[in-house]
């Protein structure tokens, strides 16, 4: 094969891996509104525990290839079975929410189930992803605070996921203020997810390599139920 050749064929196996990227990340993209509606589905059934779920797109649990294989819904079945009773999961985390968002539109939809149910089995919070780079910890840190204040005890709210970022409020700074706002209330558990996301190999993303994919949110899984190997590195 001539080099001209070489260089032909070498740049088609490129367009056609950019193409096919192209379409793993449009798969996932369209999946949103599809996750969304399972989400509601399952609100409307009939539960004896009630297990509220808060966040952006990975409470959908949205690059996995179907949203029962999501944090939200592993740990709901673990409820079940721990309790040997049903579970109603409330889903109100919505794909590309801010910290912002959570306040404005899923906040009172927490308050408005905590009046009928004021003592849920569980109640799961996963924000702050989508401010990174977007806000300086400063100007997170009092959002943070108003959503915390209004949870109920028992309440697990996770730190935001590690981004290989160095700019001012990134990742790693966002994560440390939840911790400490989070920590500053004692019947609240701090998930450190930071920690368990800081190295993911490629088959841990979803087709467009920013979500997580089932292996990713497995580690999800596991910071919220409290399991972490000694060595997060190996997971």
């Amino acid at each position: 094969m001539s080099t001209k050749h070489r260089i032909a064929a070498t740049a088609a196996v490129g367009v056609a891996g950019v193409g096919l990227l192209a379409v793993r990340a449009w798969s996932v993209f369209r999946s949103v509104p599809r996750y969304a509606q399972y989400w509601r589905d399952r609100a409307d059934a009939d539960g004896d525990l009630l297990y509220i779920a808060l966040g952006d797109s990975t409470g959908q649990a949205v690059g996995a290839a179907r949203p029962e294989l999501g944090y939200v819904s592993r740990l709901a079945h673990d409820l079940a079975a721990r309790t040997g009773r049903t579970v109603r999961v409330v889903n109100l985390s919505v794909s590309g929410a801010r910290v912002s968002d959570l306040l404005t539109s899923q906040l009172p939809a927490l308050q408005a189930l905590l009046e009928r149910t004021p003592e849920p089995a569980l109640v799961t919070v996963s924000i702050g992803a989508n401010d990174v780079g977007r806000i300086e910890p400063d100007e997170f840190r009092p959002l943070v605070r108003r959503f915390v204040d209004a949870l109920p005890p028992g309440s697990r709210v996770a730190d935001v996921p590690a981004f290989r970022d160095r700019r001012r409020g990134s990742s790693r700074d966002l994560a440390a203020v939840i911790r400490e706002v989070v920590g500053a209330r004692p019947d609240l558990v701090v998930v450190e997810l930071h920690a368990v996301t800081q190295r993911l190999g490629l088959r841990d993303y979803g087709g467009d390599f920013f979500h997580p994919s089932a292996r990713g949110y497995d580690r999800y899984y596991r910071a919220f139920a409290g399991e972490r190997p000694d060595d997060s590195a190996s997971w």
